[in-house]
């Protein structure tokens, strides 16, 4: 029985870019606004606690500084979509 391993990857962007990233995906402004919340947690995202953006199943799905947070995220982007 072979051990099959997944691969993850992990993208990293700098402090300074993360306004270029926002724009270029289209949130940038809903961010200003205060209209973007944790997809786990619903606290509000601001540049200052914004710590991960990931895509599943077609979405973005913004997530706060808090460790809970971020372990949840995690788990979600490694559960497979079978609804395809």
């Amino acid at each position: 029985m072979k051990n099959r391993q997944q691969k993850e990857i992990v993208r990293a962007i700098y402090y300074k870019d993360v306004g270029y990233v926002l724009e270029s995906i289209g949130l940038l402004e809903a961010l200003q606004r205060g209209q973007i919340r944790c997809g786990i947690c619903g606290e509000q995202i601001t540049v200052n606690n914004l710590r991960a953006i990931a895509k599943k199943s077609g979405e973005y799905l913004l997530c706060c500084e808090k460790e809970l947070c971020i372990q949840k995220l995690a788990s979600i982007l490694r559960q497979v979509d079978t609804s395809a």
